[in-house]
């Protein structure tokens, strides 16, 4: 692998367990990496960061790029990095197009197993994060670009992480029309569905106010779940996995 190479790979995945999570992500947001054609051809022939042989697989497709596959193992050897605290800094552009998809199997359990992502940055540009994309993921964080359109089904079940987080958090750029968090759960814009809550549960929750809907995934399904859920008088449907007797009103 080539220098410029190197480089781009040192911007899209480094370790950092002390920088506030905040802080990470802003430097991120401002430091946007491009993967340029010179990285990403020679000679008419993809460049082993891009081809099915290496690190990343992106196909074209109408406005942009789809990631369809991330082999983090690749990325974490050829990075000499540890495979814990671990910051992936997805491109925003690839030759000058932007990073538009993340496909269903893009980080496949077997290119991630063991691999724990302390934050995963998803680009400015990135529209829809596929079903089922994010399900074998360890992550402690990730940051949702304004651009985000669809947020897919992650149905997590623990057996089939790639790795047991400690924490499980959402932060979402406070630009975007479609998702908000607050106190690291994801919510619908208008603040109606609880998309995903934020982990470790302890004995008891609170929805908050105004939620009307809970997401079938809204929830690990870990050893330690929560024992009660308090939900708000504005609830109107609880997805069956959810055991009943969990739920106050």
């Amino acid at each position: 692998m080539n220098d410029t190479a190197r480089e781009a790979l040192s911007a899209m995945l480094f370790a950092d367990t002390s920088t506030p999570l905040d802080d990470v992500v802003r430097r991120c947001r401002a430091n946007p990496v491009h993967l340029e054609g010179a990285l990403l051809w020679r000679d008419g022939q993809a460049d082993a960061l891009c081809s099915a042989a290496g690190p990343l697989v992106l196909w074209p497709e109408q406005g942009g790029f789809a990631l369809l596959a991330a082999d983090l193992h690749a990325l974490v050897r050829d990075a000499s990095l540890p495979d814990s605290g671990l910051i992936l800094h997805l491109p925003a552009t690839i030759r000058g197009m932007p990073l538009v998809r993340i496909a269903a199997d893009a980080f496949r359990p077997w290119l991630s197993y063991g691999v724990g992502l302390r934050a995963l940055i998803v680009p400015e540009g990135v529209e829809e994060i596929s079903d089922g994309s994010l399900s074998p993921l360890c992550f402690e964080c990730a940051a949702l670009p304004s651009t985000l359109a669809r947020f897919g089904l992650r149905m997590v079940r623990w057996s089939k992480l790639t790795r047991y987080p400690d924490a499980v958090e959402y932060l979402v750029d406070p630009g975007s029309a479609t998702l908000f968090a607050e106190d690291g759960s994801l919510y619908s814009h208008d603040g109606e569905t609880l998309i995903a809550h934020a982990y470790p549960y302890g004995e008891r929750i609170e929805i908050r106010q105004g939620v009307r809907r809970i997401r079938e995934d809204a929830f690990l399904h870990t050893p330690h779940p929560p024992r009660r859920i308090v939900c708000p008088d504005s609830l109107e449907a609880a997805p069956d996995g959810i055991d009943p007797a969990l739920l106050w009103v």
